[in-house]
């Protein structure tokens, strides 16, 4: 009996995200409607525009748009009341009770308030994405991840978009696994990983001055079978990480996480699907309708402003007569 090939670790990722994109695909025109009528920005799920293309050419009523950041607008507004009053660290249920304590608790809340209120965090701008996203789209994700030993910042928040990010959930319906793929510059994955990390072809292209060329790049966040709470070290963690070059499959850094490091957020379900469902979704055939009735009646308002006209003309098809005798 001819055994199975084992699979490497990126390659059994690759794998995965392959099954991943095949189940996602009857979504992207759902998508690429939503992007186009709705979230202007973010429409290339069917179809690729050039950086700075006109993209609201076919939209005659923008009201979608505006609704969604309202709606966007409130559900953050309702999660998020006071900013950065909103939480207090406190006292864990056994610990006592001191001055001590107490003082060290209110020093931790000011400096986490301060870290999320520096705009260098990217932490508004992520739950402004997120937020909008989660209405237009219904699937979207919010992460926070450590930053460099360097970085000003210990941490960065950044949001995670429906059509770059694949996601499977676990036997409780919840997100445990995803798969983010991301374009970087040959010079961005150096200052991100180090050039040492990257694979020979893309260390030479730095070498040569290509630093502008593109390279796809997954970050995979999943389930360790083997990972352990009790044992050392960021590979043992109970959640994988790893980030790697698609192409050349090289391992470009592998870590690991005691919980999920990405909340992903799905508005609204239906049963027995992954992706979430939207407020956009729902009101799309009204979008639409509404697009077209404007549309109409801009046609309708210009040809009453400068209506075709069939007037006759002398001198056309041989009326006119013309007198030689002068």
């Amino acid at each position: 009996m001819t055994q199975g090939v084992k699979l490497t670790k990126v390659g059994a990722i690759k794998s995965k995200l392959k099954v991943l994109k095949k189940r996602k695909e009857p979504w992207l025109e759902h998508y690429q409607l939503l992007g186009e009528f709705i979230n202007n920005r973010k429409q290339n799920f069917t179809e690729v525009h050039e950086p700075g293309a006109f993209l609201t050419r076919e939209l005659f009523d923008n009201t979608a748009n505006k609704a969604a950041e309202t709606a966007a607008s409130s559900i953050l507004g309702a999660l998020w009341p006071s900013a950065a009053q909103s939480f207090e660290l406190l006292p864990a249920r056994g610990l006592e009770d001191t001055e001590e304590n107490r003082e060290y608790l209110r020093f931790a809340t000011e400096e986490i308030i301060s870290i999320m209120d520096d705009s260098r965090s990217g932490l508004s701008i992520a739950l402004t994405e997120v937020s909008f996203d989660d209405v237009v789209f219904g699937t979207t994700g919010l992460g926070v991840f450590k930053t460099k030993e360097n970085s000003v910042l210990p941490v960065r928040y950044v949001s995670w978009d429906v059509k770059m990010m694949h996601i499977d959930e676990d036997e409780n319906k919840f997100v445990d696994t995803i798969y983010n793929e991301k374009s970087m510059t040959v010079r961005q994955m150096v200052l991100e990983y180090g050039l040492e990390n990257l694979s020979a072809v893309n260390q030479e292209k730095f070498n040569n001055g290509q630093e502008t060329d593109k390279v796809a790049v997954i970050h995979a966040i999943e389930p360790r079978i083997e990972g352990s709470r009790t044992k050392f070290g960021n590979k043992s963690k109970p959640i994988a990480s790893i980030h790697f070059e698609e192409k050349s499959e090289k391992i470009l850094r592998e870590s690991g996480f005691d919980e999920m490091p990405v909340l992903v957020t799905r508005l609204r379900k239906a049963m027995g699907e992954v992706q979430g469902r939207s407020l956009g979704m729902a009101a799309l055939p009204d979008i639409i309708e509404l697009n077209v009735i404007w549309e109409t009646l801009t046609v309708a308002a210009e040809k009453l402003a400068d209506p075709p006209l069939a007037i006759l003309a002398d001198g056309d098809l041989g009326t006119t007569t013309i007198d030689t005798s002068a």
